[in-house]
């Protein structure tokens, strides 16, 4: 049977958490001990550095960490760990980090490069969402994220979610101004905006892929029965719909508001990347509701 690694390069706060999750409720597939294990992002993206492991006190990091710490730094480790992962029934495994979203295709081909020399196929899932929307979800995950720190501080040997972000992603949200101040002050940010540049995205990994082994979908109709078929065998794994019900990472119940002005604002900055989705086939004008403050 053939062995494939799945590829899953975000976007962040697109539905990556649910999809890794889906991927791993299967029979079929194994993901190994992390969601995310930023490899490539630590080792090639100056937003990504704070990714980067260190060696001290490695001994009494957690499994996790420890994994991480094999991949950045010894030769040919990443690869080989999964490879061990297809040795036995499982036949799927992968890697979903959504900051990969920012890789180059020079990367993307030494990724491809290492596991066809395993003989193990690559195929890549990339989600997509409302360009406004994502913005909005990521400065609010940074806002959860600089809550938990300020009140519980940070521990690397801990897996949690807001230990996984980086620690200057907790650092650039000010408590002092409100959400809308902050979302103001980063939306244009490096560290928010290359990942809503989903063209570049496509751009990079076409340029390394053939379109049959890539998966581009919009958060929006991800959770519709007809394209969790179309994606479940696109993966190779058995149709679980009861699985649409599922939450992962439910988003905080708390109302940040956001007058349309900003909307209208973030909406005109990523103009082209609404363009590109409607001529990429998403029909954004009815399922991208921010669409309209583009026109």
């Amino acid at each position: 049977m053939d062995k494939t690694f799945i590829l899953g390069v975000g976007a962040q706060k697109c539905g990556t958490s649910w999809l890794s999750s889906y991927i791993n409720q299967s029979q079929q597939a194994n993901l190994g001990i992390l969601k995310e294990y930023h490899c490539w992002d630590a080792k090639t993206l100056e937003l990504c550095e704070e990714f980067k492991t260190v060696d001290d006190n490695l001994l009494i990091q957690s499994d996790q960490y420890q994994i991480r710490h094999k991949m950045q730094n010894i030769e040919g480790y990443y690869e080989r760990y999964f490879a061990k992962i297809l040795e036995g029934r499982i036949n799927i495994t992968g890697d979903i980090t959504p900051s990969y979203s920012m890789l180059s295709s020079k990367t993307f081909s030494e990724i491809k490069r290492r596991f066809e020399d395993l003989n193990i196929n690559v195929k890549v899932i990339f989600l997509m969402r409302d360009p406004v929307d994502r913005v909005i979800s990521h400065i609010k995950m940074l806002a959860k994220f600089k809550k938990i720190s300020d009140r519980t501080g940070f521990d690397k040997n801990q897996s949690s979610a807001a230990n996984i972000a980086t620690k200057h992603e907790r650092a650039v949200y000010n408590n002092k101004l409100s959400f809308e101040e902050n979302l103001v002050a980063l939306y244009q940010s490096p560290l928010v905006k290359q990942r809503t540049l989903y063209q570049e995205t496509v751009s990079e990994l076409l340029n390394v892929f053939d379109s049959k082994d890539c998966f581009f979908q919009i958060y929006e109709k991800m959770f519709e029965v007809d394209e969790i078929t179309r994606m479940s065998e696109f993966l190779g794994i058995d149709v679980n719909l009861k699985y649409r019900e599922t939450q992962i990472n439910a988003a905080e119940k708390q109302n940040y508001h956001v007058n349309q002005q900003t909307k209208k604002m973030i909406a005109n900055t990523f103009s082209e990347t609404y363009v590109f989705a409607e001529q990429f086939g998403f029909n954004v004008k009815y399922n991208w509701n921010n669409y309209i403050l583009t026109r």
